[in-house]
């Protein structure tokens, strides 16, 4: 189990939740590909898509709806401040996660996080 997984697992049984993550391998880079791994529905996927806040400097965390994208400008409203494309680095630094594999919970440091109904 990597390093990763029991950060998510531990966040998980922290909140009180007995949920066992999926552990999916490379093949599922999209979330139609991790929906059809997992035999469930696009939108039960949970997808994190992080941007850089162009003033704070800081990772910002999106959940949307497998099926859903996020609207770059209706995203740096809600945030607040203009957002641009976050890079491995800071994805890396501020999650802990590798870029393309950010899960929801368990990130190294506290993170904002905004998610989509």
């Amino acid at each position: 189990m990597s390093k990763s997984l029991k950060r998510v697992m531990a966040a998980l049984s922290d909140a009180g939740l007995d949920i066992m993550p999926l552990e999916l391998g490379p093949e599922t880079r999209t979330a139609q590909q991790a929906a059809d791994a997992a035999g469930c529905a696009l939108d039960q996927i949970a997808k994190s898509v992080i941007f850089a806040g162009q003033t704070s400097g800081r990772a910002i965390l999106f959940i949307t709806a497998g099926g859903n994208r996020v609207d770059p400008a209706k995203a740096s409203a809600v945030a607040g401040e203009p957002l641009g494309k976050a890079d491995a680095a800071l994805i890396r630094a501020q999650t802990g996660f590798a870029i393309g594999g950010v899960a929801p919970v368990g990130h190294l440091t506290p993170i904002t996080a905004f998610f989509d109904p």
